[in-house]
C-alpha cells in the first residue's frame, strides 16, 4: 500500500508546525521542570510513564503559586458550584424581557450547566488540568459528542502535544496533536481502518504507534450541503508511522477551544505569568540546592585522615574522606573546615519568592489576612476589588475558552435534541452568550459605583434645582444595576409590565381621589336626607 498523498501533506504540514514552535519550547521546557511537572515533556524521548518529574525542584514556590494561580481562574471564570452564564437573544431589547423568551434561555443554560456537572463530562477535572497549563500562557480544551452515552465530553489536552494556528482575525483555527495509541486502542476507535502490515500488527496489540488529529478550515466545501465532507472544519486521523488516514470527516464549529493569558500580535502562542520570572525561579532553585549542600558540610563535613604515602583526589563533598602523607607529623582525624558564608541568603532567597508570587498574581488571587475584624461587606468589597484587577488578564481566556465552549455545547446539544425547541418570537434569530463570571461581574459592577457617584453629585444641585432629577431614568438604572449584579432575567419586569403596574395604580389613586372628593358631598346629602326625616317626623 503505498502512501496516501494527502496523509503525506498534513503529516508535512504537522511537522512544520513542530519545527516552527521550537523555538518558545527551550524556555517551555524548564517552566514543565520548575512548575508545571506533571505534565508531558516536550521532549518525549526523555521522559517515561511513572517518572519522578520533580528532581530539579528544590523550592516549591513557583510550583504552589501556579497551582493557586489555576484554582483562583478556575473560581472565577468556570465555577461548578454556580451557573455562571445565560443565554439571550442577539439583539436586546423588549424582545429579552419576554417571560416565553426568558423562560426558553433559563431552561437552555440549565441544561447545558447540568452537562457540565454530570461528572461523565469530565468538564470540571479537565478545565482545572487546562489552568494549571497558564504558566505555559496556552491552554487547550477539546469538546466532542459521546456517541455512545449521548452527552458532551472533555479533554486537557497537554501543549507539548499540540500545534495551532491562526486566522486572519487571530482566532485559532487550525490545530494539529499528535498522540501515542497501542494498536488495540487504534481497532478500537478506528475499527475500518487498513493499512500496509495490519494483520502483522495485530499481532502485537501492545505495540504503540503515532496518531495524529488534523482539524483545519475546508477551503473546497459546497455551501448548502450539510454532510461531514463539507462542513466547514475538516477532520482528518492519521497513522504517522504508515503515512495513512484512519478517519476523515468534520466539525461544524471548532472542537478545540484554545487560551492565551497573554501575547504579542506578531506570535501565535500566548506568554504566561511563569516566563516574567522564569530566570528567579532558576536562580532559586539554585541557591537552595546551594544551601543545602552548605548544611550538608556543616552537619557533615569532609574529613582529612593520613594514609601510608597514598594521595587521592581532594574531596570537599559531605561526609567525604581525604588522605594525606603521614609524613607531616600530624596522625589526628581532622575536619576540613567549611569557609562559606550564608548571612543574607534567607533575605535574598525571600525577596525571590515574593517576586514569583506577585508574578502569578498570588497577591491578587488570595485575600491577606487582616488583624482587625472586618464586616460581611467590607470582605466582598475587597474580593470584588480583586476581581476587577485581574479582570483585563481573565477577559481573553473567557472570550477564547468559555464563550466558543458554551456555544458549542449548545449546537452539539441542540443536534442531539436535547434541548427545548425555541419560542415562536425567537424563530429566525440569533442568540449570544452572556457570561456571568464572577469576573464579569466585579467588571460590570463598576458601572453600579459610577451610578451611585452621579446621584451623590447632582443631590447638592436638587435644592435650588429640583428639576434636575428630571434627567434621571430609575428605570434604566435600577435594571441596569440588577443586569450587573447577575440578578436572573426572570426577575426583572419589562417596561411593558412596569407600565401596567403604574396605570393600575394610578387608576387605583385616581378611584381614591374621586371617592375621598365625593365623600363630603355624599354626607351632605345624608344630612340633608336625615333633616328631612326628622322635619316629615315632628
Amino acid at each position: 500500500m503505498t502512501e496516501d498523498p494527502k496523509a503525506k501533506s498534513l503529516i508535512q504540514d504537522f511537522e512544520r508546525m513542530k519545527t516552527a514552535r521550537s523555538t518558545y519550547e527551550t524556555a517551555w521546557a524548564d517552566i514543565r521542570q520548575l512548575v508545571r511537572p506533571n505534565t508531558v515533556d516536550f521532549h518525549s524521548a526523555q521522559q517515561s510513564p511513572g517518572d519522578v518529574r520533580t528532581e530539579r525542584i528544590y523550592d516549591g514556590t513557583a510550583l504552589q503559586a501556579n497551582v493557586d494561580l489555576g484554582n483562583a481562574v478556575h473560581t472565577f471564570i468556570a465555577n461548578p458550584s454556580e451557573r455562571n452564564f445565560g443565554i439571550k437573544p442577539s439583539i436586546d431589547g423588549e424582545l429579552a424581557k419576554d417571560p416565553d423568551v426568558i423562560g426558553w434561555c433559563d431552561a437552555v443554560s440549565d441544561i447545558i450547566a447540568a452537562e457540565y456537572l454530570d461528572d461523565r463530562t469530565m468538564f470540571t477535572g479537565s478545565m482545572q488540568e487546562c489552568f494549571l497549563d497558564l504558566a505555559f500562557g496556552n491552554i487547550i480544551l477539546n469538546q466532542e459528542w459521546n456517541y455512545d452515552d449521548g452527552n458532551l465530553t472533555f479533554k486537557a489536552i497537554p501543549l507539548a502535544t499540540a500545534f495551532y494556528e491562526e486566522s486572519a482575525t487571530g482566532a485559532v483555527d487550525k490545530l494539529s496533536r499528535c498522540m501515542k495509541m497501542t494498536v488495540r486502542q487504534i481497532m478500537q476507535q478506528f475499527p475500518d481502518a487498513t493499512w500496509e502490515g495490519k494483520e502483522k500488527d495485530e499481532k502485537t496489540p501492545d505495540k504503540e504507534f503515532s496518531v495524529i488529529h488534523a482539524v483545519y478550515p475546508r477551503s473546497d466545501r459546497e455551501y448548502g450541503r450539510t454532510d461531514s465532507g463539507n462542513m466547514p472544519f475538516s477532520s482528518c486521523w492519521l497513522l504517522k508511522e504508515k503515512g495513512v488516514i484512519l478517519k476523515e470527516g468534520g466539525y461544524h464549529s471548532f472542537p478545540y477551544h484554545v487560551g492565551r493569558w497573554s501575547k504579542s500580535d506578531e506570535e501565535t502562542y500566548g506568554r504566561g505569568p511563569a516566563i516574567n520570572c522564569l530566570p528567579e525561579i532558576r536562580m532559586l532553585n539554585r541557591m537552595e540546592l546551594t544551601i543545602i549542600k552548605a548544611w550538608q558540610k556543616a552537619v557533615d563535613p569532609p574529613l582529612i585522615m593520613p594514609s601510608d604515602g597514598f594521595l587521592s583526589k581532594f574531596k570537599t563533598a559531605p561526609a567525604s574522606i581525604n588522605f594525606r602523607d603521614p609524613s607531616a607529623g600530624d596522625f589526628e582525624v581532622q575536619t576540613l573546615r567549611h569557609e562559606g558564608k550564608l548571612e543574607g541568603v534567607e533575605t535574598k532567597t525571600d525577596q525571590k519568592r515574593e517576586y514569583i508570587r506577585r508574578c502569578f498574581y498570588s497577591d491578587w488571587v488570595k485575600l491577606s489576612p487582616k488583624k482587625e475584624r472586618q464586616t460581611a461587606y467590607e470582605i466582598s468589597e475587597l474580593v470584588d476589588q480583586q476581581l476587577r484587577m485581574m479582570a483585563p488578564m481573565l477577559g481573553r481566556l473567557q472570550s477564547e475558552v468559555m464563550v466558543p465552549c458554551i456555544q458549542r455545547s449548545y449546537e452539539l446539544l441542540s443536534k442531539a435534541q436535547l434541548l427545548p425547541p425555541p419560542p415562536p418570537q425567537l424563530q429566525g434569530r440569533t442568540i449570544e452568550v452572556d457570561y456571568l463570571s464572577a469576573a464579569s461581574r466585579a467588571q460590570q459592577a463598576t458601572r453600579i459605583v459610577n451610578y451611585g457617584k452621579w446621584i451623590q453629585n447632582i443631590s447638592p444641585l436638587a435644592s435650588f434645582k429640583p428639576d434636575v432629577f428630571d434627567a434621571v431614568d430609575t428605570d434604566v438604572i435600577v435594571q441596569d444595576m440588577a443586569v450587573s449584579l447577575g440578578v436572573p432575567a426572570a426577575a426583572i419586569r419589562s417596561s411593558k409590565m412596569i407600565a401596567g403596574i403604574r396605570d393600575g395604580r394610578a387608576q387605583q389613586e385616581q378611584a381614591q381621589q374621586m371617592a375621598a372628593a365625593a365623600e363630603p358631598l355624599t354626607k351632605s346629602v345624608l344630612n340633608v336626607a336625615q333633616a328631612n326625616n326628622i322635619g316629615n317626623t315632628l
